[in-house]
Parts: structure tokens; sequence; C-alpha cells
């Protein structure tokens, strides 16, 4: 790759978001009990176990009432297997009150199954390994073909175009690291939600806590599809039928100065015969048509690297907005 000034300004911030992606899978399947040292999960630990005698206390209180409502049966029924279904789910309400941060872990772990699924492949881990956006080589070669005010042109576009790729990477590891922390206070408030299970009435409430807690861990697999789709999008771009037509656009536009370059010359080339005796009339025509050329190479050229640069940042774009969305995504599909 040649390192012009053009292509380095958006080479760097193409080389950033590849390095970010390498990190991005540990963060997304990284253990919650041992990151950090352990010391980020010994404060959920705590707010757990603060929570567990109010928790505890509510499941008592759902148990009361459900035994309330369940008395009616057993006297107009004599069906006693309905209050000791009530003690029976009282002590099992109990214990996962008490136990349920490891719960949440499993379900945690089962979800990062499918992440690695995606990721892992022969051995190998994809994030690491794949190329995510490579600038081709055709776009690198326009860009030595341009012009001097055109390169000053694409230059500032470049840059203002890394800004918008490494914005773009710090939206998209604020999205990472926030699903961390949502993993974590989902399992640190766990245990009243956890207690609303207890109650017929408010059994929905913790089968939606349940519902956003999946979602979250789901998030990591939605992340990870994204990504791998927008590199197989950005490491596809095909100008070839843009350019086709754009060529013919230019060619039109400029016959006019063609011609009237022609002219000049061609009278410019009278008056050298007048004087000298020579026909240079066939040395003209070729650097008349060398120019002409080259003019309308620099502009196709011109044109092939403005549709890369958009298409390449409105998939950048398009990117960050779906993984910004990636729980509501997930929300959405299993009906949180």
């Amino acid at each position: 790759m040649t390192n012009n000034w053009i292509v380095a300004n958006f080479q760097a911030a193409l080389n950033f978001f590849n390095a970010m992606m390498q990190f991005l899978y540990d963060i997304l399947v990284i253990n919650p009990v041992t990151y950090r040292n352990g010391t980020v999960w010994q404060v959920v630990d705590t707010i757990y176990t603060s929570l567990l005698g109010v928790s505890i206390s509510l499941c008592v209180i759902f148990f009361y009432i459900g035994i309330i409502q369940d008395s009616g049966e057993l006297i107009m029924h004599r069906r006693w297997e309905v209050i000791l279904w009530d003690f029976v789910k009282f002590s099992m309400m109990a214990g996962l009150i008490i136990y349920g941060r490891y719960l949440l872990l499993l379900v945690f772990s089962i979800c990062k199954e499918f992440v690695d699924a995606v990721v892992l492949k022969n051995g190998s881990n994809l994030l690491e390994t794949t190329a995510w956006v490579e600038m081709p080589d055709r776009i690198v070669n326009a860009t030595n073909g341009l012009s001097l005010s055109s390169g000053i042109v694409f230059w500032v576009v470049t840059l203002l175009a890394a800004i918008v790729v490494m914005v773009t990477c710090f939206s998209i590891m604020l999205v990472v690291y926030g699903r961390l922390f949502k993993i974590y206070m989902h399992i640190a408030l766990s245990p009243p939600f956890i207690a609303f299970s207890a109650g017929k009435s408010t059994m929905s409430w913790f089968l939606t806590f349940l519902k956003s807690f999946v979602a979250v861990c789901l998030e990591g697999l939605v992340i990870v599809v994204a990504c791998f789709i927008f590199s197989a999008f950005a490491n596809g771009f095909d100008i070839n039928n843009p350019v086709a037509s754009s060529n013919e656009t230019v060619i039109e536009e400029d016959a006019g100065p063609e011609d009237e370059t022609t002219n000049i010359a061609g009278d410019a080339f009278d008056i050298i015969a007048d004087a000298t005796g020579d026909n240079p009339g066939e040395m003209a025509g070729n650097i008349i048509t060398s120019i002409s050329n080259s003019n309308q190479q620099k502009a196709a050229n011109a044109e092939e690297i403005w549709i890369y640069l958009g298409e390449t940042l409105f998939l950048f774009i398009l990117m960050a907005g779906i993984i910004k969305g990636a729980d509501d995504m997930v929300k959405r599909w299993i009906g949180a």
C-alpha cells in the first residue's frame, strides 16, 4: 500500500477499528466473577446479600397471600395438595432468592456459548484473524492519480471521515461496556424480582426481569453478528457499475472544453508551421488526447473515492446504530 497523505488519514482510523475489534470478544464473554480480580463481583455480591432480607420478607408475604387465596379450594373441595404446593413453592422460592445469582450466571454462560459458536471456528478466534476493513488497492491507486486541488479536498474529507470512524468505534465500545454494566446491575438487583415469582399476580414481573436479563446476555450475539456482516459489506466494495456510468457523464461534460482546447492548440501550431515550415499536427493531436484522457481519469478517480468514502461511512454509522439498538432488538424477539 502506498503511504500517501490521503490514505494515511483514513487508514489510521481503520487500523484503530481493527485493533478495537480484537478486544471486543474478551469483553463480550468475560467472566463477571473474575473480572478485575473479582473486585466488581464483590460489590455486586454485597448488594445482593443486603437485599436478601427484604426479598425473603416479600416472599413470605406472597406466600401468605397464596395461602389465603387457596384456602377456598381447601374448604370447598378438601384439596390439601393445593396448600402443600404452596409450602413447596415457598421453599423453592426462598432457595432461589438465596442462590439466584448463580442461576443468572448459568444463564449468562449459556448465552456465552452462542457467541463462542459464532466466533470460535476450528480452534481460531475469528475476531482476531478477520481483516475487518481494508482499503481496496484500487482506491489507493486512485488517490495517487488526483490533482493537487482534489488531493487537498480529499485530505480534509478523509480527516473528517476518520473522526466519524473513531466516534463510531467509541460508541460501539460504549455499548459493549454498557452491556457488562447491565449484567452486573441485573444480578445485584435480582433478589426482589425473584421474590415476585412467589405470587401469582406478580409472577409476570419476575418473567419480565428474566427475559430482560436474557436479552442483555444475547445482546453480545447480535453485536458479533453485526460486526461480521459489516465486514463482509465493507470489504465487498464494487465500483464497476457506478464508474462506468459516470465516465460517460464526464466525457460528455468535457466535450466542450476539449473542442475549445483543440481550437486554441490548432491556432498555435498553425503559427509555428508558418514560422518554421514544419507540420506538427500529429504531435498536437497526441498532446491534446493525452491531456483529455488525463482529465477524464482524474475525474473518474475522484468520483470513485467519493463513492467509496460515502459507502464506508454509511456502513459504519449503520453498524453503530444496529449495535446500539441490539438490546431492544433482542427484547422484541423474545417478547420482553
